[in-house]
């Protein structure tokens, strides 16, 4: 019985660390620790191309709306924090550093924010978005072969994925439930 239910409890870990490894993490970020912590995002390896811009916007409203972080040419790095401006009920995005430097965003009644690429004409969500393998609370965002990295970050889970940790779960009962009825 015990190696059973240690190959099952092994299986489940190598299932779920090559699943969770795969799936796509979603354009929907909040700040990690305290309020009002100070956000970095800095352009990647590849950089932004020529005339292209990197920003933020609220996560259940228009990129158009949104405000520009990051520039080609000026701007290869920036910081912004989101305020609590309502006691939890209302809350908005200051530039500290960066192309929007000073300006502000309302994103309404959730701290969430998404991450938008702009080449001056449109708005584009990043076609992939990795966890920086190194470092906790960091992704890459890329378009277009331009990569950007943010920090002290933290995507918000989806459905998909407790679908994901719930099977890999039933799938661990079943094999132990399996062994046990062969003893």
């Amino acid at each position: 019985m015990k190696k059973g239910f240690l190959a099952g409890v092994l299986l489940f870990f190598m299932y779920f660390m090559y699943v969770g490894a795969c799936y796509a993490i979603p354009n929907r970020f909040v700040p990690v620790g305290k309020p009002q912590e100070v956000l970095t995002v800095a352009a990647g390896q590849g950089g932004l191309q020529s005339g292209w811009y990197f920003g933020v916007f609220d996560w259940q409203g228009k990129m158009s709306d949104g405000l520009l972080l990051l520039d080609s040419v000026n701007y290869l790095s920036a910081q912004f924090e989101v305020k609590d401006t309502q006691n939890g009920v209302g809350y908005e995005i200051s530039v500290i550093e960066g192309v929007d430097k000073g300006k502000t965003l309302n994103i309404g009644d959730t701290e969430d924010f998404s991450f938008f690429f702009y080449d001056g004409n449109n708005y584009y969500e990043p076609d992939q978005i990795l966890r920086n393998p190194f470092e906790n609370n960091s992704y890459y965002f890329s378009y277009n072969n331009q990569t950007v990295l943010g920090n002290d970050i933290s995507s918000v889970p989806t459905p998909q994925s407790f679908i994901l940790l719930l099977s890999g779960l039933l799938g661990l009962v079943g094999l132990t439930r399996g062994q046990l009825s062969r003893n």
